[in-house]
């Protein structure tokens, strides 16, 4: 059993059976009865699912799992198993965070919060926390509906709580939801679209007002003695209103804010998007969670509804000491008087941020617009790019002075592999450059060097970007990724990633930051230091590993001919569940090294591996898993029938693989004239396959009839032309193999000294 001190990663299960203490003074025998089936239960279901039961209190239980995933599945599959005869009222809590053993228990908040959770249940109930619901939304065989927010006792932050809505599992009602919670000082009245504006408004304006008043006041205080020497984090305001449709009201305010105060170029201010979606903050002016900020200053707010009434509280906060600098007294306004506040606001807020009338601080949008932004932005995180779509383009259509969703459409197209709409986006935009920050410039800029394929440029602006908002971990991975595929110098790619000030990331909780380790582990690994590569991997939790990292760990494992940690490794991550990616996906990156190693014993047995997936899991790309298997084993006729079926796949990473891999086996098969007529019928649609797509597969086939000049020449083609995989690919090609050791084959693919 580990030691009380070393902390452990695990998601939490708390159940046990509602009203049972009654039960047992009414009919003993029948609490004894429900009780037996209750722990018989728990017994058979949880170690089915990788689950320990730490220990039974009474008519309760409480289990540990090393996934969200396995905890949410063995829930489910106990409360079916509570609702056979004779039935269970039973209710499940659950919650993922940081835990620490001794001798039988286990211990720690997330232990308390999931306790918590599970007492707002009811018989036939399972809840859980925003943390569970981030793990498992890749899931679909969970449908999850969001019951509010909530005051715990002893949880200083309040939590959004969730319950699991599949067919046959109780919900609760708010009035039935009693379990340990703060009590309440007021009630949530209903709010209509007029009250939000007034709202929205409020808390800008409030935002603006302790700016000014603070740094026209205050300066004095500051340690520093100047607000130009500081460095300022704007939290979202929280919500109090316990309406979480109300939660992006919090976010607009801080971001707003946060742009008005990066925009006057007078302070470093940590970005709306670092303080959003990478802090582990969710509640100021207290030191557990400020002093990971690494801030002079922390503005903070929070708003809530009485009657008729919105009331907003502020303060500012020494991000060193703690110490409160300034509480402002409460904001309070009548919701009837909306309009005619709105209008005031609106005209108020413009000079309140350090220099009266400023130009370069822009209104806010219409609140609706900046809804529809954050929630395309999210389904784009979560790789739902028909949804994203839609959202962004009728935000955009609800505000043509706001931006932002224009350049989220621009993310959502690349990874659709759509440049003829990113042109669309860029033309767009180009009459508009006057009204840009300097930071949207640059990225416009970045855009418009990606449509024309000139990656090294792409990567000098992600560069002079991460100068501008060196907090945004975004920018800072997007350069680590270009220096290591465009400029081919993974020492520059390390250097960036290593010196990027990492102390207020929350890598479990932010969405994307795990892409860093994937940066720098690519990076060392083109460097040839494997060992260092698994390193980086074995310090990560599983819950910010994905398939990809995985295979730089297995591939590194190759090249040390670790051949039986390789074979556990992958059987590891066959029975647990990524966080992103699957394992599916890992056997294609394992079965191609594997051919580029020459290693044919072991191939054997990971193509049969491909096989068993394949018939064992129903997936919508098993088709080009089988494709791939059909490809190693040279079934050239298999190959073709299968990669055709993904020639035209949104994902442009698998259109291009697809199409690459036709030509290449209809080579190989003999059949030179469909392989003619399939270049020909490419060729011919040239602008739907973009980035160098074309040149490089001409490179492929080249290479396989032995014309090594022609080839390395498309191969400086596809690059000019933009090709995603650039050279740091082409030497980890194993349809290139012919070209290895030819000289500019060697020199296109060198490294930088």
């Amino acid at each position: 059993m580990p030691e009380r001190s070393k902390r452990q990663l695990a998601a939490i299960m708390f159940t046990d059976i509602v009203g049972y203490t009654a039960l047992m003074q009414k009919e003993e025998s029948k609490a004894r009865q429900e009780l037996e089936k209750f722990r018989k239960t728990i017994d058979n279901i949880v170690p089915k699912h990788n689950g320990k039961i730490v220990n039974y209190y009474g008519d309760g239980c409480l289990c540990t799992f090393d996934s969200a995933v396995n905890a949410m599945n063995c829930a489910k599959e106990v409360q079916q198993n509570f609702q056979t005869t004779p039935k269970i009222p039973a209710r499940v809590g659950l919650h993922s965070g940081d835990v620490f053993f001794e001798a039988e228990n286990v211990y720690g908040d997330s232990v308390n919060i999931a306790s918590r959770i599970e007492s707002l249940g009811v018989a036939g109930s399972i809840l859980f926390s925003k943390t569970i619901k981030r793990h498992i939304r890749n899931q679909t065989d969970f449908e999850i509906k969001s019951l509010g927010l909530y005051d715990f006792k002893n949880v200083d932050k309040t939590m959004e709580v969730f319950a699991l809505a599949n067919e046959g599992f109780a919900i609760p009602k708010p009035e039935q939801m009693k379990g340990k919670l703060k009590p309440q000082t007021f009630n949530q009245p209903s709010i209509n679209r007029s009250f939000v504006w007034f709202l929205i408004f409020t808390v800008l304006v409030i935002g603006g007002f302790l700016g000014k008043q603070f740094f026209f006041q205050s300066q004095s205080k500051m340690a520093s003695g100047t607000v130009e020497n500081s460095k300022i984090a704007v939290i979202p305001f929280e919500n109090k209103s316990n309406n979480p449709e109300l939660d992006v009201i919090g976010d607009m305010a801080s971001d707003w804010i946060t742009k008005g105060l990066m925009e006057t170029g007078k302070l470093t201010v940590l970005s709306s998007q670092t303080v959003n979606n990478r802090l582990a903050v969710v509640q100021a002016g207290t030191s557990a969670n400020t002093k990971t900020l690494g801030v002079d200053l922390i503005l903070s707010g929070k708003y809530y509804v009485q009657e008729n009434d919105i009331i907003v509280h502020g303060q500012i906060v020494d991000g060193t000491t703690q110490q409160v600098l300034h509480a402002f007294d409460e904001f309070k306004g009548p919701k009837e008087d909306a309009v005619e506040i709105m209008e005031s606001m609106v005209q108020r807020i413009l000079g309140y941020w350090l220099i009266e009338d400023d130009p370069s601080i822009r209104k806010p949008p219409n609140f609706k617009a900046y809804k529809n932004y954050i929630e395309g932005y999210y389904y784009w995180v979560a790789v739902d790019s028909k949804k994203a779509e839609k959202l962004l383009t009728e935000a955009y259509q609800m505000d043509t002075t706001f931006l932002n969703p224009l350049y989220a459409l621009m993310f959502v197209y690349s990874n659709q592999g759509r440049s003829d709409l990113i042109d669309t986006m860029v033309q767009i935009l180009e009459p508009r450059k006057n009204e840009m920050s300097e930071i949207q410039l640059l990225q416009f800029k970045k855009w418009q060097a990606d449509v024309k394929g000139q990656m090294q440029k792409v990567s000098a602006y992600y560069k002079k970007l991460c100068e501008l908002d060196p907090t945004n971990a975004d920018f800072n991975q997007d350069l680590a990724f270009c220096q290591i595929t465009y400029d081919k110098d993974p020492k520059a790619a390390i250097e960036t990633i290593e010196n990027f000030d990492d102390r207020y990331i929350d890598y479990l909780k932010c969405t994307g930051c795990d892409w860093r380790f994937r940066w720098l582990a690519s990076a060392y690994f083109r460097l040839g230091h494997y060992e260092k590569v698994l390193s980086i991997v074995d310090s990560l939790p599983i819950e910010i590993r994905d398939d990809r990292l995985a295979a730089i760990e297995l591939n590194s494992l190759l090249r040390l001919d670790s051949f039986e940690r390789f074979d556990r490794k992958v059987d590891y991550y066959k029975n647990i569940n990524f966080t992103a990616g699957n394992y599916g996906r890992l056997l294609i990156f394992i079965n191609t090294d594997l051919k580029l190693l020459n290693l044919e014993k072991l191939q054997k047995k990971y193509i049969d591996e491909i096989f068993s997936y394949c018939k064992k899991n129903e997936q919508p790309y098993n088709d080009f898993l089988l494709a791939y298997a059909y490809l190693l084993l040279q079934d050239w006729q298999n190959a073709i029938q299968h990669f055709s079926k993904y020639s035209s796949a949104p994902y442009q990473p698998v259109r291009h693989l697809s199409i690459q891999n036709i030509a290449y086996s209809y080579f190989h098969s003999g059949n030179h004239e469909a392989l003619s007529a399939f270049l020909k019928e490419l060729q011919v649609q040239d602008q739907t396959y973009e980035y160098g797509l074309i040149p490089y597969t001409l490179a492929i086939v080249e290479s396989a009839r032995g014309n090594k000049g022609e080839a390395v020449k498309l191969l400086k083609e596809a690059i000019k032309n933009g090709e995603t995989f650039s050279s740091y690919l082409f030497n980890y090609d194993f349809r290139l193999k012919p070209l290895f050791g030819y000289p500019s084959f060697e020199e296109l693919v060198k490294l930088k000294d």
